[in-house]
């Protein structure tokens, strides 16, 4: 069991903060590809999709595999 930090939230917020995270993401690709369409935005949203592969490998790799050398190797790749 590890010892958390007194400040430390409870664990159903962190669920609420990813998903509104990831919904901001996704608007903000919407934002990229709407005015003007994806071929002339694919590098932007092709840089975009790389960028959020990395954020979920990382949440995979600390908070499933429990690995932090790893997230933190993956942290300095993205």
């Amino acid at each position: 069991m590890a010892l958390e930090p007194s400040r430390t939230p409870p664990d159903y917020i962190f669920g609420a903060v990813w998903a509104t995270l990831y919904i901001m993401m996704a608007v903000a690709a919407w934002l990229v590809w709407k005015p003007r369409g994806f071929k002339a935005a694919a590098t932007s949203l092709t840089l975009f999709a790389i960028q959020l592969g990395l954020t979920v490998a990382w949440s995979w790799i600390f908070l499933r595999m429990h690995q932090p050398g790893w997230a933190f190797a993956e942290i300095v790749i993205l």
